[in-house]
């Protein structure tokens, strides 16, 4: 059913107004959800949905309208980019169908999924690239979608594909701040530790200082060093910083190759634990009765010289 000018006029105010505050969103996931809910709303669908592609130009996002969380989990599988999903992702073109079942690119829908007849496809685009893809089906009044529905829907994936670029840009110039903030922070924290190393003399103050700002770094609750005996194979716990230091006491000597300690410096490689209670090779069972889960060892290298663990 075809609109009359004034219904096309309302529309396409309304269609302006939504445009407006396509715009105003930053996050790309609340930005897909306000696309596909304008797009079901313009074109007088019971169900919509909204591909977005990665930049290999395989579906990465896929947002629904229309079905509730339930309907959605009972689904098998989520869709894979076959049948007119494929379709109109290798397509530059609207697909509008009264059946889509009548389509040959028709694959049907997973077990449990709504019944659907009437289908809009339109692609979203950028230049000459293509960023997703808004699916209607089910028109409310009517048993097919019109031209009009269309045309409308075309120009909301004008808007949507400018909106969706904004929201990529900004999402990458977050990350860029993220990775520049913490760089900045790994500069000043490299910087600290060659500010200790180079204003004393006095091994007690170089250990404690460091170690306070490794655990100021990494924001952890406990902190120990491990010295290198003269023997060279064996380890001696001379700083302890940090929570439950009575825990950490109890085993204060490894060899080379014992525990998690041992085996760090053995190796000369960093070791990470994130569940000592599980871990057989932890060998301090006060520090896991104390609540410690996690632990970062680190060896402590001079060139190629093991001076201890941290």
């Amino acid at each position: 059913m075809l609109l009359t000018r004034e219904q096309l006029q309302e529309r396409l105010f309304a269609l302006h107004a939504a445009s407006l505050e396509l715009v105003k969103d930053v996050s790309l996931e609340t930005l897909l959800e306000r696309i596909a809910s304008t797009a079901c709303e313009q074109a007088g669908a019971r169900y919509a949905a909204l591909g977005v592609l990665d930049d290999d130009g395989r579906l990465a996002n896929f947002i629904t309208v229309g079905m509730t969380e339930n309907e959605i989990k009972r689904i098998v599988h989520p869709p894979v980019g076959r049948g007119l999903i494929g379709e109109l992702m290798d397509t530059d073109l609207p697909l509008r169908l009264p059946i889509l079942q009548s389509h040959s690119s028709s694959v049907g829908f997973p077990e449990n999924h709504p019944h659907m007849v009437s289908f809009l496809g339109v692609p979203i685009r950028a230049n000459d690239k293509q960023l997703g893809q808004i699916y209607l089906t089910e028109k409310l009044d009517s048993f097919e979608f019109s031209s009009d529905d269309e045309m409308i829907i075309q120009m909301l994936a004008t808007y949507a594909a400018t909106a969706i670029a904004n929201a990529r840009l900004i999402d990458q110039m977050k990350e860029r701040d993220l990775a520049l903030t913490r760089r900045n922070v790994d500069m000043a924290f490299l910087n600290s530790i060659a500010s200790t190393l180079t204003s004393s003399l006095e091994l007690d103050e170089i250990l404690n200082k460091t170690l306070g700002l490794v655990m100021n770094y990494m924001k952890v609750e406990a902190g120990e060093i491990f010295l290198l005996e003269d023997d060279k194979s064996t380890l001696r716990m001379v700083l302890h910083r940090g929570q439950a230091a009575e825990a950490f006491w109890t085993r204060n000597i490894f060899n080379i190759g014992d525990g998690f300690i041992g085996k760090v410096a053995k190796l000369r490689e960093p070791r990470i634990g994130t569940n000592l209670a599980n871990e057989p090779g932890f060998l301090r069972d006060a520090v896991v009765k104390a609540g410690f889960q996690q632990i970062v060892c680190i060896p402590m290298l001079s060139g190629e010289n093991l001076m201890g663990v941290m």
